[in-house]
């Protein structure tokens, strides 16, 4: 019989094959587990192992069908962290104040991190905590900020610092995107395609939706319609698969891209199936509204949480967009400017395509024409397409 401290390391080696494969709930009952096995020891349990087993509920909770209670992430949170400070794991220790900082809503604690490792003397094991610094910065909206530890985090990576590549690759891609650089936004998703050829159905899905998001921006709707195709073959294929937020906007945007192409009937099964993929939240809403307003369906906006947890974050949308172009096509005018001014808020710290979209929007009310030339110059032919759109019940 193996001794309780073995069984903790052959279970954390278990627990991760599972998480590689996008396999939430496996992974947490296996780290679980693991947590147990050295307790049983009388062994402290490692601090990276509960960052490891974290990283799930706080950045991926769509690899979970059942994800474990706020109560509990908060609990190991504390413990990993106390653990990492007893043992002077600074790794683990920033690597679990960056997880806190986002789970809790504690800008305070990622800023900690960032000290830690700057003051490290020697940031290259540190790289894939500025990566998730990074994509922190761009879900609160920090956009220059975040691409500042982008191009440090790509310089540790050519040095040789090690990253969740996948995950860099999807959130640097939006976030070039919204800086205006969709020519290098489409670079970064199509090396996430090639990346993510080998790995499981789920993390392809995200690799799909990150190459579509830049074609809707850009109004390549031909090769959204067909990206689509693809996440609906995906999910066919693979039934007992967890999706999450990135997999439904995958095949959402199949129906956006259908009712641009004069094919309506084409999108209704690309809703149908899209909507199933996703959680019920704000985060669903904000994806699903533009499909459904340009189907004449209903297009609730999402409310503000009272209590902000990862899953409330829009990951696919972090400027906001979708909720002011959604206003626009309803032609809903008196209730613009909160998000007007949410866009110009996001333009200010970086985000040139929040103030394009705002500009070309503010066009669209004063009926002065439909130019763009902000959105246009910056190649998002898309966007200006989707501002302008009306639903032919209201045209």
């Amino acid at each position: 019989t193996a001794e309780p401290r073995d069984l903790g390391t052959v279970e954390r080696a278990i627990a991760n094959a599972y998480a590689r494969n996008a396999q939430g709930d496996d992974a947490w009952e296996h780290r679980l587990r693991a947590i147990d096995a050295y307790r049983r020891a009388g062994t402290v349990p490692p601090a990276g192992l509960y960052a490891e087993m974290l990283a799930i509920p706080v950045y991926n909770w769509g690899f979970f069908r059942a994800p474990p209670p706020d109560e509990l992430v908060l609990r190991l949170l504390d413990e990993g962290e106390g653990v990492a400070r007893g043992s002077g794991d600074m790794p683990s220790l920033t690597r679990l104040l960056v997880q806190r900082s986002y789970f809790d809503g504690r800008p305070e604690l990622a800023e900690e991190a960032s000290r830690l490792v700057d003051g490290s003397g020697g940031p290259l094991p540190y790289a894939d905590v500025l990566q998730r610094l990074a994509m922190v910065e761009v879900l609160t909206g920090e956009f220059a900020r975040a691409e500042r530890t982008y191009e440090r985090v790509a310089e540790l990576v050519r040095s040789g610092g090690r990253v969740d590549e996948l995950e860099y690759l999807m959130f640097r891609s939006t976030a070039v995107l919204l800086l205006g650089d969709v020519a290098r936004a489409d670079e970064l998703a199509a090396e996430m395609l090639h990346a993510s050829a080998g790995t499981g159905a789920h993390l392809r899905s995200h690799a799909l939706q990150a190459k579509e998001l830049v074609l809707v921006y850009r109004g390549d709707w031909s090769g959204v319609a067909e990206l689509a195709r693809e996440a609906v073959r995906l999910v066919e294929e693979n039934p007992t698969t967890p999706w999450c937020l990135r997999g439904g906007y995958a095949v959402a945007a199949g129906a956006v891209a259908s009712v641009l192409l004069g094919r309506r009937g084409d999108a209704d099964p690309f809703l149908a199936a899209a909507v199933k993929m996703m959680a019920p939240g704000p985060a669903r809403l904000n994806t699903m509204l533009l499909p459904a307003a340009m189907t004449g369906g209903e297009a609730p906006l999402p409310e503000e949480s009272a209590v902000v947890r990862p899953w409330h974050r829009q990951l696919i949308d972090p400027a906001r967009v979708h909720e002011p172009i959604g206003l626009a096509m309803l032609q809903r005018w008196p209730e613009l400017p909160p998000y007007l001014a949410r866009l110009d808020a996001a333009a200010a710290k970086g985000a040139r395509v929040a103030g394009a979209v705002a500009s070309a929007i503010r066009e669209e009310e004063a009926g002065g024409g439909r130019g763009h030339g902000a959105l246009r110059q910056l190649g998002c032919h898309g966007l200006s397409e989707l501002i302008a759109f009306r639903p032919a019940a209201r045209r």
